[in-house]
């Protein structure tokens, strides 16, 4: 076997080696992992991965502060797409719904949907007074954009620049999907029922919205 050497003379098989020990002790912090590899190799096959329980929900507001959950949903299938948000404040233990929407609107991939979302339910948002805002997304892609200004693909360039602009003193914060439920469902209702509706309460919306409201 013939072993390759870089300009530092470090081989690439030590090289390696360092790269599998270093992930390893990240990976399972404590083992005490260490060479010679045929040890290595079997205090390695003892191990059992570490398991993490994260409780994931909707997060209320700071008091004063209002939030606004949006989701885009996308179907390349037929190319029928839907808005869905909605805002809520911190009143009660859920805090309260202000505003929901679920708007059909016509875009070319699901990024983009996203992005419109964010800027159509924050235009409203900050038409109708409500100023102290915080708008949450499922999509980590999407929110780093809008975080930067700055899309890095021509399609979203536009959106992305209009957005920032319009919501300047917006802050922009990401949730996982399972945390994004009512504007998740809100969207796909647009998406497939073509409707357009604005909710201004809670007994407003429509009961596939409710459970994952509550």
């Amino acid at each position: 076997m013939v072993i390759r050497r870089n300009s530092a003379g470090t081989s690439l098989s030590s090289r390696w080696k360092w790269i599998v020990n270093a992930t390893t002790i990240k990976s399972f912090p404590g083992s005490k992992l260490t060479l010679p590899w045929k040890d290595f190799c079997y205090k390695l096959l003892k191990l059992q991965p570490i398991p993490k329980i994260m409780v994931i929900c909707w997060q209320k507001p700071e008091q004063g502060v209002y939030k606004l959950n949006t989701d885009g949903s996308y179907d390349k299938n037929n190319g029928n797409a839907g808005l869905g948000g909605a805002l809520r404040a911190l009143r009660d233990v859920k805090g309260q719904l202000m505003m929901a929407f679920s708007v059909n609107y016509q875009y070319t991939s699901h990024n983009m949907e996203e992005a419109k979302t964010a800027w159509y339910g924050g235009t409203w948002c900050k038409q109708h007074g409500y100023n102290n805002l915080v708008i949450e997304l499922d999509s980590m892609v999407i929110t780093d954009m809008l975080r930067n200004k700055n899309a890095g693909s021509f399609k979203l360039n536009k959106i992305i620049e209009d957005t920032s602009e319009v919501l300047s003193n917006v802050k922009f914060t990401h949730c996982f999907r399972k945390a994004n439920q009512p504007a998740d469902w809100l969207a796909k209702k647009a998406m497939n029922s073509h409707d357009n509706n604005i909710y201004l309460s809670e007994k407003e919306l429509p009961n596939g919205a409710k459970g994952p409201y509550i």
